[in-house]
């Protein structure tokens, strides 16, 4: 079992206690993960022929920039092959966060966010990848500290950071983690498909024959236009714009700064948003493709906040308090559907319960399921 503790590059954050805590006084500025793949510490080296899990995983408090958290975890963690992941941190057993922390998983953003984010991944709905590079390592070179061509983006937050050489730039820290020139291996790899390691050596368990093999990629990462596909096509990343597309048989969806894109054509749905930032996702509920199915759940996540939060021109004045509110949304969804041609919509509740915002939709033989999500709306069942 190979494990890797990760926690995802958050915002800009600086103060006494930053590191663990968020406090008033402190400054902090907003960065969007899906602006900087190269960065972000979900870029996995598996190990040949034994599973691989992610014991900690999270997008770090203050930062307005986190509702592709579960997007992006449950897309790439899936196409890479990981076998498991954990979000960091859970504070107690009532799921019941209110307030601005550093490290949560019990707030928002990550718990009305996975239910959809798990079911794609456990289903299987984004497939594994093929190897796109394989690299057989000896193991006397790395006893030997002579480090290896290929390093993944090191899983640092502000509180490990700390454990580095204080002279020394973020580059260099990276480049001494690996004891080797960064960008050997091109980090938006991990994005294509599979990137895999085997062990050479007396100890090893594994005997591959010695090799590193990486295709010509360039069919798939576009370093100009800022873009890179996956070797499966379902997932498309374009990191000018901060958009992140997941587009498979029973699930597809969106992330990132939405309200600059758009129209965003996917194979069964068409997403369009006036919010700045969100993530959107239309999921089958019963196993069978999104044309065809007949339980579909359009799942949303903007921006949270604690009530009364205040930021004064990146210094925190207030902390603010229970409950944590959600940015209002302004999405309309189509829906391409081959079957049935009156459709019941039903809002439910933070905790997936029905609300008593139901309507009911009839439309003409072949045109599309026109949904205008209700603004407060985390999650809207579709019922066919």
């Amino acid at each position: 079992m190979s494990s890797t503790s990760t926690a995802i590059v958050g915002s800009r954050h600086q103060g006494e206690g930053a590191s663990y805590s968020v406090r008033v006084g402190h400054r902090f500025t907003n960065q969007a993960a899906v602006k900087s793949p190269e960065d972000l510490p979900i870029q996995v080296f598996s190990v040949q022929d034994y599973p691989h899990t992610i014991s900690e995983i999270g997008w770090p408090s203050p930062n307005r920039f986190r509702a592709d958290s579960t997007f992006l975890s449950s897309a790439y963690a899936a196409l890479q092959g990981v076998d498991g992941l954990f979000f960091f941190s859970v504070s107690d057993n009532f799921l019941s966060d209110a307030s601005m922390k550093k490290f949560t998983a019990s707030s928002p953003m990550t718990t009305v966010t996975s239910p959809a984010a798990a079911l794609q991944y456990r289903r299987g709905d984004v497939e594994e990848a093929t190897d796109v590079f394989y690299q057989n390592l000896d193991l006397e070179r790395l006893y030997a500290m002579k480090g290896t061509a290929g390093a993944s983006a090191i899983a640092l937050d502000e509180f490990r950071k700390q454990d580095l050489p204080i002279n020394s730039s973020e580059t260099q820290r990276k480049d001494e983690a690996t004891h080797l020139p960064s960008q050997q291996l091109d980090p938006l790899t991990f994005y294509v498909g599979r990137v895999v390691r085997g062990f050479k050596g007396k100890s090893s368990p594994l005997q591959a024959p010695e090799k590193m093999v990486q295709p010509d990629l360039t069919q798939f990462i576009n370093h100009q236009q800022k873009t890179v596909r996956s070797v499966t096509n379902q997932l498309f990343w374009d990191y000018d714009q901060g958009v992140v597309t997941v587009d498979t048989p029973k699930s597809q969806g969106v992330t990132g700064f939405i309200g600059q894109a758009g129209r965003i054509q996917l194979t069964d749905v068409t997403i369009a948003s006036q919010n700045e930032f969100a993530s959107i996702w239309v999921i089958a509920l019963d196993d069978e493709p999104l044309q065809t199915s007949k339980r579909i759940l359009v799942q949303t996540m903007t921006e949270e906040q604690p009530s009364g939060f205040n930021v004064d021109n990146g210094e925190i004045i207030d902390l603010g308090s229970p409950p944590i509110g959600i940015k209002h949304l302004k999405v309309t969804v189509w829906l391409h559907l081959t079957t049935s041609t009156q459709t019941r919509i039903t809002v439910l509740d933070e905790n997936g319960y029905r609300t008593e915002s139901s309507r009911t939709i009839n439309r003409q033989s072949g045109q599309p399921l026109v949904i205008k999500l209700d603004e407060k709306g985390v999650y809207h069942l579709i019922e066919k």
